[in-house]
C-alpha cells in the first residue's frame, strides 16, 4: 500500500471576503510537484464543492448564509482515502497545507472459468428518447459551472456473477461547446442511495460541440466483477464545461431523456461531492450497463 502527499498551496490572496460569499483559491499537487487535475472539494453535508481544474487549480466558493466555522472541507482524488481539513484552516491561512493520502486498493471477486451460462444483458434503459427529461444540469449563470454536481440512478444487476462491460448515458438537449464528464460507480447503502465509489480510477467522459445522444465507456479494462441481485449506482459527475462564443442566455441546460411514470426506479443527485444524496421516484433515466453474466 503506497502512501501519497496532497498539497493544497494557497495563493496570497487566498480569500476574499464580499458581502455574501468567500473564496477560497488554490492548486492541488501530488508529492512529485505535478498538479491532480479535476480532484473533488466539498464541504461535508452541504451543497458547497468545486472540481479543480486541468491544472489542478480550484475556486471554492462559500456562502456566508452556509458557512459554519467547524465546517470541513472533504478533498478526495479516486483511488485513494479522502482526507479532511478543517473550514477554518483554508479562510485564514496563506500556509501551504500538507495531507497525506493513502490508496484505497479494491478487492475484486476471483473467478474461476468453469463450464456455465454465459450471456450478455442490458441492465438499465437503452432507450435515447423520452418527453420527460430530467435537467443533468441548469446553468442559472453562465459564468458559474457549480462543478461537483452529480446525477445518475440505481441499476440491480441480474442474479449470479456479472462483469461490467460498458455504462451508457444519453444527454439531450446539449447547448455546450464542450462537456466533460466523470464516471462513477457506487455500491449502495440500505437506504437505497449511494455509498462508496466501487471504481477506483478516474473516467472520463468528453461531449463535443453540442454533441448529443449516447456516450459509451468500455469497462472491461477495469475488470469489475461483482455479485448479482445487488443494486449499484451509475452517475455522471459534472467537471467541466465551455460556452459556445455566441451563447447569450443565462439560463441553459443539459438534459437525459425519462421513463416517467416507471414505478420501482428513481432519479439520484447531490449538487456538490460532498453533499448528501436526494432520490426522485417513478423516473428512469437513459442510463443503462452491458453486463457479461455467468450463472
Amino acid at each position: 500500500m503506497k502512501t501519497f502527499l496532497l498539497v493544497i498551496g494557497l495563493l496570497t490572496a487566498s480569500t476574499m471576503i464580499y458581502a455574501h460569499e468567500k473564496i477560497v483559491r488554490g492548486t492541488i499537487f501530488d508529492d512529485a510537484g505535478m498538479p491532480l487535475p479535476y480532484a473533488m472539494l466539498g464541504v461535508k453535508g452541504k451543497s458547497i464543492g468545486t472540481i479543480s481544474n486541468d491544472a489542478g487549480y480550484f475556486v471554492l466558493r462559500i456562502p456566508l448564509e452556509k458557512y459554519v466555522s467547524t465546517d470541513s472541507i472533504i478533498v478526495s482524488y479516486l483511488g485513494f482515502h479522502n482526507h479532511t481539513i478543517p473550514l477554518a484552516n483554508l479562510i485564514d491561512s496563506v500556509n501551504t497545507i500538507t495531507a497525506s493520502l493513502i490508496s484505497k486498493p479494491i478487492e475484486l471477486v476471483e473467478v474461476i472459468v468453469m463450464p456455465q451460462s454465459i450471456s450478455q444483458k442490458r441492465v438499465g434503459r437503452a432507450n435515447g428518447y423520452g418527453a420527460v427529461r430530467t435537467p443533468f444540469f441548469l446553468n442559472r449563470e453562465a459564468v458559474d459551472d457549480e462543478l461537483g454536481r452529480e446525477v445518475g440512478t440505481l441499476l440491480r444487476l441480474p442474479k449470479g456473477m456479472c462483469r461490467l462491460l460498458d455504462a451508457n448515458i444519453y444527454i439531450a438537449p446539449n447547448p455546450y461547446a464542450s462537456i466533460k464528464l466523470r464516471l462513477l460507480i457506487y455500491d449502495v447503502n440500505n437506504q437505497g442511495l449511494p455509498h462508496e465509489v466501487i471504481l477506483n480510477q478516474d473516467i472520463l467522459l468528453d461531449y463535443t460541440y453540442k454533441q448529443t445522444g449516447w456516450n459509451r465507456v468500455d469497462l472491461t479494462p477495469y475488470n469489475l466483477i461483482l455479485d448479482g441481485d445487488t443494486e449499484i449506482a451509475i452517475c455522471y459527475q459534472w467537471i467541466k464545461s465551455e460556452l459556445p462564443s455566441d451563447s447569450r442566455t443565462k439560463n441553459i441546460w443539459i438534459g437525459i431523456p425519462c421513463a416517467f411514470p416507471s414505478a420501482g426506479n428513481k432519479v439520484i443527485r447531490r449538487e456538490s461531492s460532498q453533499d448528501i444524496w436526494t432520490a426522485i421516484k417513478g423516473v428512469k433515466p437513459s442510463i443503462y450497463l452491458t453486463v457479461e453474466n455467468r450463472k
